[in-house]
């Protein structure tokens, strides 16, 4: 019953695309609006050791009624082509648009704002947990959201329900911002919770696995940030539950039955003009604690980025820095320092 149940699933998910294509294709007005982005990063990270890549992204945008519209988004990189986003978008109201599809999931700071705005080659160290922890980032859902938008109130808010096709499990996120100096300045909170419902009826369900499986998990990320002006900064302070216990820091039983994570980020850069180049020279503190009944355990990475911007479309980031990781290892606490480095290219059309 649950195998026909993540084969339908995964069935309704082709079945959307294709019904998502034909009517972009067939009813879309002459309004279309097409963005493409190429970039080439390149580095070594605490969470990725030298790695390079090289991606391209292009998003296409089909206007089928005044309210109404459709986006296609496909992303390649040296492997695949596929699609990474696919939803229909219906303008209910000033305050309100729903959202239905398969589309990006806005966690922390770095996947709230668009790529191309980001300030440094990579993102934060609390994004990057995040993202190997098994938060759905990326998936089937319906969203009811607002984004900033001119004469009306300056916030913005989002409740999202998402799920994995192929997976009995759904995420609920919600958040609210208060834009305080704009369209890009940022005070407020996105939340987060996944209830293992599934693996609570059914304990067997899913694939073998040799640790408790938590019924609530939880995650609430508090952020403030101004992108508006020549001097940029941001505080983003995170808290959670681990999906995963961080082995990987910790490997001797710890006594709760799952771990929880805090972690913080602090930046802050200003932007110089040097001819027809703007450069952001800026700092990044961020820190991670994996286990806080076991303090000793943290990450942390000091850096300094470097963002040469040539014009709207083709950014230069070059990052540097040190990250340190402190973790047990039989028994003995070790610390490990090491040089971070990282470039990331990007051309916007």
């Amino acid at each position: 019953m649950k195998k026909n149940f993540r084969i339908s699933l995964t069935f309704f998910t082709v079945i959307f695309c294709i019904l998502q294509f034909a009517i972009s294709t067939l009813y879309a007005k002459d309004k279309l609006d097409i963005e493409a982005n190429f970039s080439l990063a390149t580095g070594d990270e605490i969470w990725h050791r030298e790695y390079y890549s090289i991606a391209s992204d292009l998003m296409f945008k089909f206007e089928v009624e005044d309210r109404f519209d459709s986006t296609l988004e496909l992303d390649a990189d040296r492997f695949e082509v596929e699609v990474d986003e696919i939803y229909f978008t219906w303008k209910a109201s000033s305050y309100l648009y729903i959202r239905l599809g398969k589309f990006e999931n806005a966690l922390t700071l770095d996947e709230y704002i668009p790529k191309n705005k980001r300030k440094f080659a990579v993102k934060s160290l609390i994004s990057s947990s995040i993202d190997s922890q098994g938060y759905i980032g990326n998936s089937m859902g319906i969203k009811l959201y607002k984004k900033h938008k001119k004469d009306t109130v300056p916030i913005s808010y989002l409740f999202h329900l998402a799920a994995i096709p192929g997976h009995l499990e759904v995420q609920f996120d919600f958040g609210f911002f208060y834009h305080f100096d704009g369209k890009d300045s940022y005070l407020g909170l996105l939340c987060c919770y996944f209830p293992f419902i599934a693996h609570e009826i059914w304990p067997n369900y899913g694939p073998p696995r040799f640790e408790v499986i938590q019924l609530h998990n939880y995650l609430f990320d508090l952020i403030f940030a101004n992108y508006e002006n020549n001097l940029i900064y941001g505080i983003e302070l995170t808290y959670g539950s681990n999906l995963v216990s961080p082995i990987g820091l910790i490997n001797y039983p710890v006594k709760t039955d799952r771990p929880s994570f805090l972690g913080a980020d602090f930046h802050i850069g200003y932007f110089l003009s040097l001819n027809k180049i703007r450069w952001l020279p800026s700092l990044r503190y961020s820190i991670l604690f994996p286990e806080l009944t076991v303090s000793e355990c943290h990450q942390m990475e000091i850096r300094l980025g470097n963002m040469l911007q040539f014009s709207k479309r083709i950014k230069l980031h070059i990052d540097g820095g040190i990250g340190v990781t402190t973790r047990y290892s039989m028994g003995t606490l070790y610390t490990n320092l090491k040089p971070l480095w990282a470039l990331y290219f990007i051309v916007s059309i």
